[in-house]
């Protein structure tokens, strides 16, 4: 295998020499979405308790919904330290938006 991978490089170098062709198989995209860094980190504080909470909202049995959904997308061993469905209430539909970019991205939901 790894005198295969060398003749492909000699050869590729070869004929790089005389021209800008190259029978080396082209590699395809690697599919990463860029992240939007300021959601992203917006997000990771109030998953990690570092951010200030705001008053009770009007509608926190919406806000359950959504966040128990959130804390199924999250592997086993960080649920049973993580508890998103108590936050109902206390987050803004901002900080649930990033909230829930910053765990689709961080636990695989976008990849």
């Amino acid at each position: 295998m790894a005198s295969h991978a060398a003749a492909s490089l000699i050869r590729c170098k070869a004929y790089s020499l005389t021209g800008p062709y190259c029978i080396c198989v082209p590699k395809p995209p690697t599919g990463k979405v860029r992240v939007d860094r300021d959601l992203y980190d917006r997000g990771q504080k109030i998953f990690n308790g570092k951010t200030t909470l705001v008053a009770p909202a009007a509608k926190p049995e919406e806000e359950t919904a959504r966040l128990t959904r959130l804390q199924s997308m999250l592997p086993k061993r960080t649920a049973k330290k993580t508890d998103l469905p108590s936050l109902a209430g206390r987050l803004s539909s901002e900080q649930i938006e990033a909230l829930e970019y910053y765990v689709q991205v961080r636990f695989g939901q976008i990849k």
